[in-house]
């Protein structure tokens, strides 16, 4: 379990609790028989088998935090987002939240044969701002992205890192109180991810808070201020992102110089 908080600049007004938080799943431990039959009969009749993603994970979020989930693949980070933002329910624990926290990662949905202009203006109403704020928010959401040359282009055209920034713009266009960064910073070249974490600095300034998901720890020192560093859905350290990182490097035999 961790108790996590951040450091002394961030307020008292506490805006998210995770308590105890862990996120069991049941498979069936197939064994590949040799003809077609016993591997259908291993396929129904399988040995069930339960996968420990989360274990007891605990730590309270306050307005202004940044707070960093960082892990090898597999160490439970995003099982973790996807109980925050009520998309999972935790096998055991509970999440209390004072608003619902808006989920940003790679994996949101465009219409590939709209425009990247379309693509934003219907997902800004997808997100509940009126025609107005729509034109308001539009050319914020293209400075973000740094879409402005391929905007009227269809998104199928778009590369993997276009479609993340495009998903970013969107996603943070209006602040939330509580923003969830899924290695959304990953993608993009550095002009790209310079904007993209001046976006979520302005997010911070304006009262809410953030909670960046990375394995890639230069990311996370960049844009956090505290960590939980997971393994095997494991807390294996939480506190200040600068004592918590030269662990996970040596973990991991990155150690860099600082």
């Amino acid at each position: 379990m961790a108790e996590q908080g951040t450091g002394a600049q961030a307020s008292d007004d506490v805006i998210l609790i995770a308590d105890h938080i862990t996120i069991e799943y049941e498979v069936l431990a197939q064994r590949h028989g040799k003809s077609p039959l016993q591997r259908v009969v291993s396929q129904v009749m399988g040995r069930k088998q339960i996968i420990h993603a989360v274990s007891d994970v605990s730590f309270t979020l306050r307005r202004g935090d940044a707070l960093g989930l960082i892990g090898s693949n597999g160490s439970g980070k995003s099982s973790i987002v996807r109980v925050l933002a009520g998309l999972q329910r935790p096998t055991r624990g509970s999440v209390w939240a004072t608003s619902t926290p808006a989920m940003l990662g790679v994996s949101g949905v465009t219409m590939p044969d709209l425009s990247g202009s379309r693509n934003i203006r219907l997902g800004l109403l997808a997100l509940g701002l009126s025609p107005e704020e729509v034109t308001e928010f539009y050319p914020k959401v293209i400075e973000v992205s740094g879409l402005k040359d391929s905007i009227h282009l269809p998104v199928r055209t778009y590369s993997s890192g276009m479609k993340a920034r495009l998903k970013f713009g969107i996603a943070t266009a209006r602040t939330p109180e509580i923003l969830l960064v899924d290695e959304a910073l990953g993608v993009g070249d550095s002009k790209f991810r310079a904007a993209a974490e001046a976006r979520l600095a302005e997010i911070q300034r304006a009262a809410g808070a953030v909670i960046q998901v990375n394995h890639n720890a230069a990311t996370i020192e960049e844009t956090t201020k505290t960590c939980i560093w997971l393994e095997r859905g494991v807390v294996r350290a939480a506190g200040r992102t600068a004592d918590v990182l030269p662990m996970y490097e040596e973990y991991l035999g990155t150690a860099r110089k600082r």
